[in-house]
C-alpha cells in the first residue's frame, strides 16, 4: 500500500507543545518598562530595544523596539521601515540583516544588527527543544536575505563596539537558498535543538558576512542595499517526549513518503508550491497530494519548496518542504 508523506499544520505554541511553558522570556515582545520614542542609537544608551524587557542589541549595532504605544517612527502598524501589524499583540522587535554602512566606533563597512534574550531556565542537556520566531521583511527594505538563525549559547555573545557579522554558526536557520521576501504576512522559521545542557542565551539574526549572505533584490532603486526585518511570537518548548515532525519527502515510488499532502485545516480551496526563486510550480486541492512535479507533469529537482494553504481566498499558512528523491 502507497504510504502518504502528510504535513500538520499547527498554532505553534499551542498544538504540538500544549500546555507547556514557553521558555523564551517575553517571547511575544509585549512587556516593556517605558514606551520607545524612537529607533535605536549608538549615541543614547540605554538602546531603545532595552525597554523591551529581556531583550537587547548584544553589538555596537542598533536594533529597534517597536509597538503601538509609539506614534512616529517606531509605530505599529506604520514605521519608518516599513507597514506590518504584529503577529500577535502590540509590539515586536526589528533589525538590519543586512546593510553596508558603519559608522560610531567602528570604522567598517558592515552594519549587522542583532537581538538577543534570555530564556526562563537553563536548558537541560539531552533534551530536545522547538525554538520558532516569525519573520517579516521591512517593505522600505530593498534587498531580502536567504537565511535567518538562532545562535544558542550559555553565555551572552557580541560585541560592544562593532556592528560587524557576529562570528559564529547558529544552531537553527530558515532554509538555506529561500529568500525571506515576504513583506505583507509572517513567515515562521523554526527547528529542533538537541541542548548540551547550561544554555540560556538565544541571538537571532544574519551570521553570515556581505560575501556569503545570498540576497534578492525587491526594490529596485539606488539606497544602499538593506535589509530590515521584523521579529515577533518567539517560541521555545521542550519536545523530547513528543514525535519529531518530518519535512522531506521523497516522491521516488518506493511506495514511502511519495506524496506531500496538507492536512489540518477545514474548506482549503487550493495550495501553492513555490521554488526557491518563488517560480510556482504546482497548485492543487487540498486533498490532492503533491507528487513532487509540475501541474505540467514535469519532475520538480530536489531542493527546498515553499508552501501556500489558501482558505476562500485568503493565505492561511505556509511553510517549507524538501523534496529529495
Amino acid at each position: 500500500m502507497n504510504k502518504t508523506f502528510y504535513i500538520l499544520f499547527f498554532v505553534f505554541a499551542s498544538v504540538f507543545c500544549k500546555a507547556q511553558t514557553n521558555l523564551v522570556y517575553n517571547g511575544d515582545f509585549e512587556m516593556y518598562d517605558v514606551c520607545p520614542v524612537g529607533p535605536s542609537s549608538p549615541f543614547s544608551i540605554p538602546y531603545e530595544i532595552e525597554h523591551c524587557l529581556g531583550w537587547k542589541a548584544p553589538t555596537y549595532a542598533t536594533s529597534d523596539y517597536l509597538n503601538t504605544c509609539n506614534t512616529s517612527t517606531v509605530a505599529i502598524p506604520a514605521n519608518g521601515f516599513g507597514y506590518q501589524m504584529p503577529y500577535s499583540g502590540n509590539g515586536y522587535c526589528g533589525f538590519y540583516a543586512y546593510t553596508l554602512s558603519g559608522g560610531g566606533c567602528y570604522n567598517g563597512s558592515f552594519w549587522w544588527e542583532y537581538i538577543q534574550g534570555k530564556f526562563i531556565s537553563p536548558l537541560v542537556a539531552g533534551h530536545i527543544y522547538r525554538i520558532g520566531f516569525y519573520v517579516s521583511l521591512g517593505n522600505n527594505s530593498n534587498i531580502a536575505v536567504g537565511q535567518l538563525g538562532f545562535y544558542i549559547s550559555n553565555t551572552p555573545v557580541g560585541n560592544s563596539c562593532s556592528p560587524a557579522p557576529l562570528n559564529y554558526v547558529p544552531q537553527i536557520t530558515s532554509p538555506v537558498g529561500v529568500f525571506l521576501n515576504d513583506t505583507t504576512s509572517w513567515t515562521l522559521i523554526s527547528g529542533d535543538y538537541s541542548a548540551l545542557g547550561g544554555e540560556e542565551y538565544i541571538t537571532i539574526g544574519n551570521f553570515k558576512d556581505s560575501i556569503t549572505t545570498d540576497t534578492l533584490t525587491v526594490l529596485h532603486n539606488t539606497d544602499v542595499p538593506n535589509a530590515y526585518y521584523f521579529v515577533d511570537g518567539g517560541s521555545t518548548f521542550d519536545i523530547t517526549d513528543q514525535k519529531p515532525i518530518a519535512n522531506v519527502f521523497t516522491p521516488n515510488s518506493d511506495g514511502e513518503n511519495d506524496l506531500f499532502l496538507i492536512t489540518g485545516l477545514e474548506e482549503i480551496d487550493k495550495y501553492i508550491i513555490y521554488d526557491r526563486w518563488g517560480v510556482k510550480v504546482f497548485e492543487g486541492r487540498y486533498n490532492v497530494g503533491w507528487d513532487g512535479k509540475t501541474n505540467a507533469g514535469l519532475d520538480c529537482s530536489n531542493g527546498v519548496y515553499y508552501y501556500i494553504a489558501e482558505q476562500k481566498g485568503k493565505q492561511t499558512k505556509k511553510g517549507f518542504i524538501q523534496l529529495l528523491r
